[in-house]
């Protein structure tokens, strides 16, 4: 087959495909074409932002709320001072466990922990937002736990509890 050949052929089944296309687009003429490409495309967008949504998003949005917290409040070195202050609030308030923290940077502990929220009972962590929220939202809060914070028998739990009191 030479190249004449070829090129005659193409050019065929592109008028052939273009004759058929005219007269389908004749036989619906009240389709339109611009309409239909919109439909579906926001269709697709809708679909996606759901399946987002539902595969992302919890009933309660306390582990949401905590996510957003947690790394601001672990950033804090004054409430945080060591690796071993970032795993004792992570034990005793979020009964997450980080094995070996001696041995993980500070990032990769408030990591693991951000990281083991969605795992969390999302229930049990009202509370405990509550008390979180009211730390980061007022100052004079924050202040008040930092210095409780150096007292000897400091617990995290009493002090949530304190908090949600008030």
């Amino acid at each position: 087959m030479n190249v004449d050949n070829v090129k005659r052929r193409k050019i065929n089944q592109a008028v052939n495909f273009l004759e058929e296309l005219s007269w389908l687009l004749d036989s619906k003429r009240n389709f339109d074409l611009k309409e239909v490409s919109k439909l579906i495309r926001s269709l697709t967008e809708s679909d996606i932002q759901s399946d987002i949504s539902t595969k992302y998003s919890s009933v309660n949005q306390n582990k949401n709320i905590l996510v957003g917290i947690l790394p601001n409040l672990f950033l804090d070195q004054d409430l945080f001072k060591s690796n071993s202050d970032l795993t004792e609030f992570s034990e005793s308030v979020l009964h997450i466990i980080i094995p070996r923290f001696e041995k993980r940077s500070r990032y990769e502990i408030i990591g693991l922990i951000v990281c083991a929220v969605p795992d969390l009972d999302d229930s049990a962590l009202s509370n405990l937002v509550e008390a979180l929220t009211l730390i980061t939202g007022n100052k004079d809060k924050l202040k008040q736990v930092k210095a409780e914070k150096n007292k000897v028998n400091f617990s995290w739990n009493d002090t949530i509890h304190n908090l949600n009191k008030s």
